[in-house]
């Protein structure tokens, strides 16, 4: 089983926990260190965030987005694993001249994870032409496992009944507290 954050507006990030489903969605609405430094500067900051800083999630935000166990489809899909050290070297090897002209020397899970479009754009290329239905990475923020689906090979059947989100889910209040993100 997988869980998977639904979103109307954005399709589906698919994960098993659902703690890193909403550490990899909310995590663009945490304050930035540009933020932080320049917080940091006014004469009455203190040391930590305080609501003036906290990310803002509205309930119409929340709304639109379920949270959903499912399960990959085919159940037989083939899977390129990045986390695989030999998964990697292969793909250095084929995306060797991009890697050059990118300033990549070793194709690394921290390439892999960073916001290199043209990098993470090749190696999804890659795995869908060499037939891959379902390309499986750690998240860089906890290592969980995150599932990308390529939509003509894969897809996600649904098990059980989606789940609104609340401000009440023990997962979301972690990741809310974590973030320092408040509802609006």
């Amino acid at each position: 089983m997988a869980a998977t954050f639904l979103s109307r507006s954005f399709g589906s990030y698919t994960t098993i926990w659902d703690v890193t489903c909403f550490l990899e969605i909310f995590q663009d609405l945490r304050p930035n260190a540009e933020a932080l430094a320049l917080y940091s500067q006014l004469p009455d900051a203190e040391d930590g965030m305080d609501e003036h800083m906290a990310g803002v999630l509205t309930t119409q935000h929340l709304a639109n987005r379920v949270l959903c166990e499912a399960e990959i489809e085919p159940q037989t899909a083939i899977v390129l694993h990045l986390a695989h050290i030999p998964v990697r070297q292969e793909l250095s090897r084929r995306l060797a001249v991009l890697m050059v002209r990118l300033g990549i020397q070793h194709l690394d899970l921290s390439d892999i994870q960073g916001n290199n479009r043209q990098l993470t754009q090749a190696i999804s290329r890659r795995a869908f032409e060499d037939g891959y239905d379902v390309i499986r990475f750690p998240s860089k923020l906890d290592g969980a496992d995150c599932y990308v689906l390529f939509e003509t090979r894969s897809s996600l059947a649904l098990r059980g009944t989606p789940v609104a989100l609340t401000a009440g889910m023990p997962e979301f209040q972690m990741v809310c507290a974590l973030f320092g993100l408040r509802l609006a």
